[in-house]
């Protein structure tokens, strides 16, 4: 027996230094991570940043969405439900369930650049724009199989260009008060609530299919809406009205398309009522408006609804009253006052 005990000694010993010197050894990491020695840079998928940056332009919203359905149309065109998750751009809002002209997998996340189409069953139905539709898979958007780019440098790069607002590339000045009306996207009365300070803006404009960007100090106007003269807008309405320092250098005649010169503009006060003529951005993704025209978008209206006509085309027009009938007979419509 007492063979045995001097081997079962050693033995044991053994084990307990072994076990110790483990637990002195420094605990290793679940992961290590390792710098990428070739990082993606935007030159690396330049190709498909400029077709996304183009398809920016033409699109109503961009999003980042989860596929619920996929079916056909009674027209046999291909149609896929969406729930919106995140809004990079555009109006439309989170958990809003959208249609999409295209095919695709239930439970796939996609971002995309859309367009709108027409409402159906109370479901705003879009179109992709420029092919710009991608499977997101593990925060990477899925360009192709040889190229994955994580979605945030996509995303950098679509709120770099929400920066920038697009402006007219010129403004029209109209010699008829016809010509003002229609050179209009909307006319309304209304309540200026607020004047901003103008602050140096990235802008853009776009000139036969090619942008122009250029730095312009631009003034947000808060009016509300008083009387809507047969536009869409309800009153009590708050529109946002961008208001260009120095637009006056952008004017030509609707007729020759030649150079307005310079003359006095009518300044805004807070408080006061105004007709206004207005453009409606070009962006579909924003939610304001321009004058007609620096020199025509405002026509003040004074004491006893009495407006004046001086550089407005109004032509004899002297109360608001008799704006709303020329209005009315002009535009077919049957307006009344609301002053």
């Amino acid at each position: 027996m007492r063979k045995n005990r001097r081997p079962r000694f050693f033995k044991g010993a053994f084990c307990a230094l072994f076990i110790a010197a483990i637990m002195l050894i420094p605990s290793i990491p679940n992961s290590i991570e390792v710098d990428d020695p070739h990082p993606l840079m935007p030159e690396d998928y330049i190709a498909e940043l400029s077709r996304l940056k183009t398809a920016y332009y033409d699109s109503s919203i961009i999003v980042i969405a989860d596929c619920t359905r996929s079916y056909s149309a009674p027209s046999g065109a291909n149609k896929s439900d969406f729930i919106i998750r995140n809004v990079f751009a555009g109006l439309a809002s989170s958990d809003e369930t959208i249609a999409v002209d295209c095919k695709s997998k239930v439970g796939e996340k996609r971002l995309m650049y859309l367009d709108k189409s027409t409402v159906v069953n109370n479901v705003q139905n879009y179109r992709i724009v420029n092919n710009c539709s991608f499977r997101i898979d593990n925060n990477n958007l899925v360009f192709n199989e040889d190229l994955n780019v994580p979605v945030d440098m996509i995303v950098t790069e679509i709120l770099k260009q929400n920066q920038e607002l697009q402006v007219p590339q010129f403004f029209m000045y109209y010699n008829n008060f016809a010509s003002l009306v229609n050179g209009s996207r909307s006319v309304i009365i209304g309540r200026v609530e607020s004047i901003g300070e103008y602050l140096d803006v990235a802008c853009r404009s776009v000139d036969r299919g090619e942008t122009i960007k250029r730095n312009m100090r631009i003034a947000d106007v808060v009016v509300s809406v008083e009387n809507a003269l047969g536009s869409r807008y309800s009153a009590g309405t708050e529109m946002k009205i961008k208001l260009i320092e120095d637009a006056s250098s952008y004017v030509i005649g609707s007729h020759d398309l030649a150079p307005v010169p310079k003359g006095e503009i009518e300044e805004l006060f807070p408080g006061k009522y105004y007709i206004i003529f207005l453009l409606e951005s070009e962006d579909k993704k924003e939610s304001c408006f321009f004058t007609v025209n620096p020199y025509q978008g405002f026509v003040p209206i004074g004491e006893g609804n009495t407006i004046s006509s001086s550089d407005n085309a109004m032509f004899g027009i002297e109360t608001v009253n008799e704006f709303i009938t020329k209005l009315d007979k002009l535009k077919g419509n049957n307006l009344e006052s609301e002053r």
